[in-house]
């Protein structure tokens, strides 16, 4: 019996230290700690990693630490180093994979020169192909291969006849990029009106006059459908219908009425703002998923709504304000929730106070919710529930429309004539080259490049022109 009563105890005792561990709990100087486990990471990787001040390891690496407060410092010879505080929680697990350390010293060259300002400068998703239209040419693109930087630029033109002709000045701009990196939906904008064409940088020949074959009114936008270079939405601002067209079959096919603001997601859920049933002085949010629309939040009416949506790790997250109200909020899978009862009044996982934002914007990994007006940010970390509000002690300058982000955790724009980085929490920041405020920054798709217009000064030869420049990070 005595044996088997220390069996039983012995194993009761493996079984709680087991547990312990697991839930991260220790011993250390005879009292019991809880303990967090942190993963470290950076790009690039193998810089030491020093915690209050002891090396600890490189990256990638993994850390036991007592909960607390500590000082996490990553240094590699030639970078710059990055540092922040972290508070560890008993029994949690923080992952720092996101440190972007950049170059001590940053090596910037000429990659071609313009006579001027290019008037649009765009790059596909997949961040491989760059189009810059010549300054003194309309309708002439150089089109930059980022994977094969040492090659030159490839000439291509807007086919003749494709576009209407203007009797004063025009211009394109960008609309967006299919996920085929081959198409791109650009705004011609001539005479006081507009029309859209969609432009093939492989063979420009197949390009293609949107507005005439869609038989597309004045009034009406157009934007992707899914990313997908042949399916569009189609919104007509004077009968706030919503719908959607293809190539294969002109016909406009109607999917919301009453719409004021919208923001599409894949094929068919669209986030949007309607005055319909809703009360006197305020506008109704709206998701549309599955073919039914569900209620979201009543917001005071306005000029500018700020509209937003992802998925994270199969979760849907929406984000949704109006600018007046100085707040952003955030919401967690709504349509699990109203599918029971439409009635159900959802509850935000977070608001973002940002004082008249201009900018929401999710980060490329979905982890991270931005809300933005110039330098102040609010920022939301899906992944730990966090929030983050402060403000970058450098301003915009004039022609910067909002922040850019870069690899999964840094926000970019232009300062003072070069462009700055920060970490989405505020901190690290850093100066990197001379940049454009009027044109956003191209990163290469292996983020070790960034690729900018910038001017270049005047010499005893040369006036000063315009350059796209190349830096290695």
């Amino acid at each position: 019996m005595i044996g088997y009563v220390l069996i039983g105890i012995a194993i009761l005792l493996g079984t709680v230290i087991l547990l312990y561990q697991a839930y991260g709990f220790g011993l250390s100087k005879g009292k019991i700690i809880q303990n967090g486990l942190v993963f470290v990471s950076s790009a690039p990787s193998g810089g030491d990693v020093y915690v209050n001040g002891q090396l600890k390891g490189t990256t990638s690496t993994r850390l036991l630490l007592e909960s607390g407060n500590y000082t996490f410092k990553i240094q590699s010879p030639g970078y710059r180093t990055w540092q922040r505080s972290v508070v560890v929680d008993g029994g949690s697990v923080e992952r720092i994979d996101y440190p972007f350390l950049f170059h001590t010293h940053l090596t910037t060259k000429i990659v071609s020169a313009y006579t001027a300002n290019p008037p649009l400068v765009t790059q596909s998703l997949d961040r491989r192909w760059v189009l810059i239209e010549q300054p003194t040419t309309f309708g002439n693109f150089d089109i930059y291969d980022l994977s094969n930087p040492k090659n030159p630029a490839i000439g291509e033109t807007i086919p003749a006849g494709l576009l209407t002709p203007a009797s004063g000045a025009q211009s394109l701009s960008l609309i967006q990029w299919a996920n085929d990196n081959t198409h791109v939906l650009l705004e011609h904008i001539f005479n006081g009106t507009y029309e859209y064409i969609l432009f093939n940088r492989q063979d420009p020949t197949q390009s293609v006059n949107l507005t005439k074959v869609l038989e597309i009114t004045p009034t009406s936008t157009l934007t992707l459908q899914n990313e997908e270079f042949d399916h569009y939405f189609v919104y007509d601002s004077k009968t706030t219908v919503l719908g959607t067209v293809d190539l294969s079959n002109t016909l406009v096919v109607p999917m919301l009425q009453y719409v004021i603001s919208y923001k599409t997601y894949g094929s068919d859920m669209v986030l949007y703002a309607t005055t319909q049933n809703a009360p006197a002085g305020k506008t109704q949010i709206m998701l549309y998923q599955g073919g039914k629309s569900y209620p979201i939040r009543t917001v005071t009416t306005d000029s500018t709504y700020l509209l937003d949506l992802t998925q994270y790790n199969g979760t849907w997250y929406v984000a949704v304000g109006a600018q007046s109200e100085n707040k952003i909020y955030v919401y967690q899978d709504p349509v699990s929730v109203l599918q029971n009862n439409i009635k159900e009044v959802l509850v935000p996982i977070d608001i973002l106070a940002v004082n008249k934002p201009t900018q929401l914007d999710f980060s490329p990994s979905a982890s991270l919710i931005m809300a933005e007006n110039t330098n102040s940010f609010a920022v939301h970390d899906i992944r730990y529930d966090k929030d983050y509000r402060y403000t970058v002690s450098k301003t915009f300058d004039i022609g910067q429309a909002h922040a850019t982000w870069l690899g999964i955790g840094q926000l970019t724009y232009v300062s003072n004539g070069s462009l700055v980085a920060f970490d989405y929490d505020g901190t690290n920041l850093q100066t990197l080259q001379p940049a454009e405020a009027n044109y956003t920054p191209l990163f290469d798709p292996s983020d070790k490049f960034v690729y900018i217009m910038a001017q270049q000064p005047a010499t005893a030869k040369t006036v000063a022109y315009p350059a796209l420049t190349s830096t290695t990070l």
